[in-house]
């Protein structure tokens, strides 16, 4: 069973980081998802690596409480 038949269709495709920044492969994977936005911040990934460190080491109680 694949993705798709499990979660259903995406509604919205939201590309961060790493193959986001080459056009010839944004064009390629455009072509393939259709259209997808982009965060409103630059290393999403990192940002959420720290987030996830900061509740791990107590400094947000829950994930809500991130800003």
């Amino acid at each position: 069973m694949g993705q798709r038949e499990i979660a259903g269709p995406p509604s919205r495709v939201i590309v961060a980081d790493g193959w986001a920044r080459s056009e010839a492969v944004r064009q390629i994977k455009q072509e393939v998802l259709g259209p997808f936005e982009y965060p409103n911040v630059t290393e999403a990934g990192a940002l959420g690596a720290a987030l996830f460190g900061g509740l791990a080491a107590g400094i947000y109680r829950r994930v809500e409480d991130f800003p």
